[in-house]
């Protein structure tokens, strides 16, 4: 691992000034060439040649050692006759280790598609490892296991996108079909571990268990993931009892009580895996019983569960399976959507705290998006059926713009947007009368039709209405183009793109263009898919497998005492004699001034100390001390209060632990 030199600041150059050991190290051109240099002893470039010389050779031996490192690597990866002797598997996790902790970001990239190259035997090495039992675990073996963990565990591999489908590929082979690999090994591995922790009772604590746990935590929840077949094997739930007695021997060390929150982590991928295989609740299940007695002091009489599902097409017990744009149906439909109560006290259909959480935020969110849409479109069919066609409809913040004489004019295949409908219309009555480059101000002025947003087309060429979502694909205003909003005296045109590519949504499309139907154009500002599809898309996704970060913090279960027992202060913090240095934000720094984890926002005669030193009010301190001590914060208050002026304080903290911490990148939403 090379050293970086002393102006450097993580590998960046900082501004144009003057640093005494770049003047040193890089040479002066001309005095290269010619001999001399005109700016003497003031040159900012070394005229000391063999300095220059002693340090590029310097650097050249750092980078030959550490690329004939890998070249070792790889032969060994290479040789095919050694995958099956312990002793050279060892080497290989190992030496892989040692890449993956460099700095060398090619080497980590190019590690993982060696490893999974036909022309090498990465995948055998594989193989051989996983086909180790540990009845009972030797020192060397562990050696193998923890060094195996740690590779495919690694952050260079699960953090970079650019290598993704070849970690996806190492994964796959360590399942094996429906598990068949991966969980007979880690079952083993459970198990051994087990049996050594408790043989060995003087060592608990300090064993290393804790951190190999957390690893093989990673890797199943990584298999879970990237293999749904995974959780298909017969004998997976013999794993996670296993993993089970490893947390809850980890859970009684006291002196270590970051431990004692593993048994959630395995609670949540077990219902991760039966989730995946429909063994955790079936819809039978979950409409039987139809009443349920509310638990809580609000009533104590049987109060009728409402159930989802049959009212259209898009309405089902499961979100998983409702499309996140409106269907036909479902916005002709006079049935209001479920809306289920924010009150975990009212009874509902699903009993899982965190999939109640989940289909609640899932089914509120869509319906603030769409209802209103909805309600726009229904009256608009209505009127396009009885003839009476307003300009305008609007429902509580939606405005929505109507276009009369609408037809698909032209459809086309766009090279990089794929397939596009032209959709004509008049033009609206206030533009038809001014001229061209007025039209052009008007409509580039205006948020009408904009790039990205909803529009839908009403036809009836069932003889009733029917509504056909688009997207917006391009706004053309230049008056040369064939297909523009001005490129014609009284028609506009605009380029769409279906917003569901499925097969009634097509048919309808080609229908109505085959067929010449005319139809109204409805024009809704400010819907724009891209803001809110990937927001439903992962609530649904996070549905299926079953996990919500900090989940014991947001929706804790009231039987768990773990998670009634005291917040830990952020995995990074730790490490004994953890502290929160305030030299950025504090006005005097001596003495310096810092907050320990241990510290508590109740402690007011600490909170005084931080208020007199920050300057921050007594609100702001409690809010600072418990974003910096526990894992998880809620930091709310009324406009005004001072909470981004606080997160710029919290950022700067956060900022000054980085590198004793291993801070990874901060997200600001």
């Amino acid at each position: 691992m090379t050293t970086p030199l002393p102006w450097r600041s993580n590998g960046v150059r900082q501004n144009n000034a003057q640093r005494p050991s770049e003047i040193r190290t890089r040479p002066c051109r001309y005095f290269q060439r010619t001999g001399s240099c005109d700016f003497g002893s003031s040159c900012r470039f070394s005229h000391d040649l063999d300095h220059v010389n002693r340090s590029s050779s310097v650097k050249d031996d750092r980078h030959t050692e550490r690329d004939e490192y890998y070249r070792d690597w790889k032969r060994l990866l290479g040789n095919r006759s050694n995958t099956n002797e312990r002793y050279h598997i060892q080497r290989l996790w190992s030496g892989a280790i040692q890449i993956l902790n460099d700095q060398n970001r090619e080497n980590q990239q190019m590690l993982v598609k060696d490893l999974v190259d036909d022309r090498y035997s990465g995948l055998a090495y594989i193989r051989s490892t996983m086909e180790m039992r540990f009845s009972p675990i030797t020192t060397f073996e562990s050696l193998i296991a923890e060094s195996f963990l740690a590779v495919v565990t690694h952050p260079a591999l699960l953090d970079c996108l650019s290598v993704d489908t070849y970690v996806g590929t190492v994964y796959n082979f360590i399942s094996g079909v429906n598990g068949t690999r991966a969980v007979p090994f880690f079952t083993s591995l459970c198990v051994s571990i087990v049996d050594q922790y408790l043989e060995d009772e003087e060592e608990r604590g300090v064993s290393g268990v804790g951190e190999s746990f957390q690893k093989l935590l990673v890797v199943l929840r990584e298999l879970l993931r990237r293999e749904r077949r995974f959780s298909f094997n017969e004998d997976i739930s013999k794993l996670f009892d296993s993993m089970e007695q490893i947390s809850t021997l980890l859970e009684s060390d006291e002196d270590r009580p970051e431990y004692r929150w593993r048994s959630v982590q395995v609670n949540q991928l077990r219902k991760t895996a039966h989730m995946s295989t429909d063994l955790l609740t079936s819809a039978d299940e979950v409409v039987e019983p139809y009443h349920a007695p509310l638990v809580s002091a609000i009533s104590t009489y049987l109060v009728d569960i409402v159930l989802p599902g049959n009212n259209h097409d898009n309405d089902h017990l499961d979100i998983r399976q409702i499309k996140v744009l409106p269907t036909a149906k479902e916005i002709s439909s006079n049935i209001p959507d479920f809306l289920p109560s924010t009150d975990f006290r009212e009874p509902h259909f699903l009993e899982d705290p965190v999939q109640r959480y989940l289909d609640t935020h899932f089914r509120l969110l869509r319906h603030d998006i769409f209802d209103p849409l909805k309600e726009v479109l229904s009256r608009l069919m209505l009127s396009f059926n009885d003839g009476t066609l307003p300009l305008r409809a609007s429902r509580g913040d939606l405005n929505a713009h109507v276009y009369r004489k609408a037809s698909i004019r032209h459809l086309s295949v766009h090279p990089k947007r794929g397939f596009e409908a032209h959709v004509s219309f008049s033009q609206p009555s206030q533009l038809q009368n001014k001229s061209r480059s007025d039209q052009r101000t008007w409509w580039e002025n205006s948020k009408r039709l904009e790039s990205g947003g909803i529009v839908c087309f009403l036809s009836s060429a069932r003889g009733q209405a029917e509504p056909l979502l688009l997207i917006v694909s391009e706004k053309n205003t230049i008056p040369t183009e064939k297909h523009s909003l001005i490129s014609e005296r009284h028609l506009s045109t605009i380029t769409t793109q279906l917003a569901t590519v499925l097969p009634g949504e097509f048919q309808l499309l080609t229908r109505i263009y085959h067929e010449k139907a005319e139809g109204l154009l409805v024009d809704i500002p400010g819907l724009i898919p891209a803001t809110f599809k990937p927001i439903l898309r992962n609530l649904q996704e996070m549905m299926k497998q079953g996990e919500l970060p900090f989940r014991q913090w947001i929706v804790p279960n009231p039987g768990n005492a773990h998670e009634h027992a005291g917040m830990p202060p952020p995995q990074y913090a730790r490490s004994p004699g953890f502290t929160f240095p305030l030299k950025s934000i504090v006005h005097n720094e001596h003495p310096p001034f810092v907050i320990p984890v241990t510290a508590s926002p109740e402690d007011m005669s600490f909170v005084d100390e931080v208020h007199r030193r920050t300057g921050l009010d007594h609100g702001q301190c409690q809010a600072l001390i418990a974003a910096l001590t526990r894992e998880f914060a809620l930091i709310q208050g009324p406009p005004g209060t001072g909470k981004s002026y606080l997160g710029v304080k919290l950022l700067r903290v956060l900022l000054d632990c980085k590198v004793k911490g291993n801070l990874g990148p901060i997200i600001v939403m």
